[in-house]
Formats: C-alpha cells, structure tokens, sequence
C-alpha cells in the first residue's frame, strides 16, 4: 500500500468532516425556532330552534359554558377577545387560542 495516498485520503476525510461540523454549528447558530403560537378564532353558536323563546337561548349560552369548561379541561391557554350575543340568541364569540410548542 502506498502511503503517500493513503495520507492524502486521511487529510480529504478531515477536511471533510471539518466542513460537516463548521456546517451543522452554522445552520443551529442560524435556526430560528417557534417558541409559542396563537389561533384566532371566531365561533358563531347557532340557535339551533326557529323560535326565540328563553329556553333556546339559555342552551346556546350552556354550549358556550361546555365550550369553555372543555378549554380549561384540556388546559388550552385563550383570552376572550370579545363576546356579543345578538337578540335572536345568535352568539359570536372571539377569543386566541394560545398554545406552547
């Protein structure tokens, strides 16, 4: 075996493994990463019967209450943004749905 080649060969593969390394410390210094993020949403709950009366909109408001409880089950973090109930018993509700990643 010629060792003149076989000493070449040695310096390629360190040369090599020298640009992997310089490689991967480059792009981890220059990776970002997605710490947190948000949903918005905006949920129109829906009087389900043709009539206005009381009972139809106290279930839309117990949806809104199970919607919630279920957020807070599950440990979703969310703000209210804004929550308008109509007069027909419409309801919109908007709110961020924050979660860590």
């Amino acid at each position: 075996m010629n060792w003149k080649y076989y000493k070449r060969w040695n310096d390629i593969e360190e040369i090599l493994a020298a640009f992997r390394r310089w490689k991967r410390e480059d792009t981890e210094k220059n990776m970002k990463r997605i710490k947190a993020a948000c949903i918005t949403q905006t949920i129109h709950f829906i009087n389900k019967d043709i009539t206005k009366s009381e009972y139809s909109k106290r279930k839309v408001q117990e949806e809104i209450t199970r919607y919630k409880h279920r957020l807070d089950r599950e440990r979703t973090k969310y703000k209210i943004l804004s929550e308008e109930v109509e007069e027909d018993g419409f309801v919109f509700v908007q709110n961020i749905l924050k979660e860590p990643i």
